[in-house]
C-alpha cells in the first residue's frame, strides 16, 4: 500500500493545474492541452485581434503576450500578420518557436465553446467549458470509474484499497495532451492517471 501512495505522490507532482486570474470575463478565452512542445497557453479573441498568452508559472503576472491582426470570415478567423502597435497597451509582444506556427494561418470556429486551429490539427475549448468540467481536479479513471479529486486538499487522496480488489498488482499509466484528450474528450485535456488491478489493464 506504501509503494501505491509513492506512486500516487509521484505522479500529481507536475499534474498541478494552475490558475490564472487577471485576464477580463469579457473576452472569448479558449484553451487546450499541453505537451512537451506545446506550453500552456490561452488564446483570447478581443475585438479585431488575436492574443497567445503563455502565463508565468506560480505568479499571477503575465508571463508572454503574442499579438496577431486578425480578420473573420463567417466560421472562420484568419491570422494575418503580427500587431506591435499596442505593446504598451497590451503587453510585450513575443514571437517565439511556439508563436510562430499561428503566422499566416487560420482558425476554425466549430461552435461557440470550440475552436480547430487548422494547420496544427489542434482544437481549444472555452475556459470557462473547461473549469466547469474538470475544475482545479485531478482526474482518475480506476477501473472504469472516473474520479475527480481536488489539487491543494486534504482529500487529494483516494483509498485504493476501496477500490481496487488487488492493490498490490495494480499498474499505473499517465496519459498526457493529445492522447489524453483522444481518450476522454475534453475531461483529458489536462492529464488523466489510469490505474488498474485487472488482467487486461489500460493499452
Amino acid at each position: 500500500m506504501s509503494n501505491i501512495k509513492f506512486i500516487i505522490t509521484v505522479l500529481l507532482i507536475g499534474f498541478i493545474n494552475i490558475s490564472y486570474s487577471q485576464i477580463p470575463e469579457n473576452n472569448q478565452i479558449y484553451q487546450t492541452y499541453t505537451t512537451d512542445s506545446i506550453p500552456y497557453h490561452l488564446l483570447i479573441i478581443k475585438n479585431n485581434k488575436l492574443i497567445i498568452e503563455i502565463p508565468r508559472k506560480n505568479d499571477i503576472t503575465f508571463g508572454s503576450r503574442t499579438l496577431f491582426n486578425i480578420r473573420t470570415e463567417k466560421d472562420t478567423i484568419f491570422i494575418i500578420n503580427k500587431l506591435i502597435s499596442d505593446t504598451k497597451k497590451e503587453g510585450i509582444v513575443i514571437l517565439n518557436s511556439f508563436t510562430k506556427h499561428f503566422v499566416n494561418t487560420k482558425i476554425y470556429k466549430k461552435s461557440n465553446n470550440k475552436l480547430f486551429f487548422l494547420n496544427q490539427n489542434r482544437p481549444y475549448f472555452k475556459k470557462k467549458l473547461v473549469g466547469n468540467l474538470i475544475g482545479d481536479n485531478t482526474i482518475y479513471y480506476i477501473n472504469g470509474r472516473l474520479f475527480k479529486v481536488p489539487i491543494n486538499s486534504s482529500k487529494n487522496q483516494i483509498n485504493i484499497n476501496k477500490i481496487l480488489k488487488k492493490p498490490k498488482r495494480a499498474k499505473f499509466k499517465m496519459l498526457k495532451g493529445k492522447q489524453a484528450y483522444e481518450k476522454y474528450g475534453i475531461i483529458g485535456l489536462n492529464g488523466v492517471i489510469e490505474i488498474s488491478d485487472r488482467k487486461r489493464c489500460y493499452k
